[in-house]
């Protein structure tokens, strides 16, 4: 898995990239403990936008500390489009009240006009 994620994570084929990111996701549901090294370094190099994306998806998948603290830091301090994809893949779990407290507060601390829209 680790390296058909590695492999494959520049491609520009359609097809590929679609393999690519159900892999992603598959890996992020399995909740395996090493997921999140693994999809992290594989996440990281990851230049296609639609797979960065699919990847922070993948990496809430987990639902573990580790997870939630990496997309976390990157609502806080990673690029615009990392934070707002982070907030997105964290939304699935809006209803838990603590962890998207969390979530408020790195966007009130970044204080990007564009993503505070995005809290509520």
């Amino acid at each position: 898995m680790r390296s058909f994620l590695v492999i494959q994570s520049q491609a520009e084929d359609r097809e590929i990239t679609d393999i690519v990111e159900a892999a992603a996701l598959a890996f992020g549901e399995s909740r395996l403990s090493e997921a999140f090294d693994i999809l992290r370094t594989w996440w990281q190099p990851v230049c296609i936008p639609e797979l960065r994306k699919t990847g922070l998806i993948a990496i809430s998948l987990l639902r573990n500390d580790e997870a939630v603290s990496f997309l976390l830091s990157l609502i806080q301090s990673g690029t615009l489009v990392d934070a707002k994809n982070s907030i997105a893949a964290l939304s699935v779990y809006r209803e838990n009240q603590a962890l998207w407290q969390l979530v408020r507060e790195r966007i009130e601390q970044r204080g990007e006009p564009s993503l505070l829209s995005m809290a509520n």
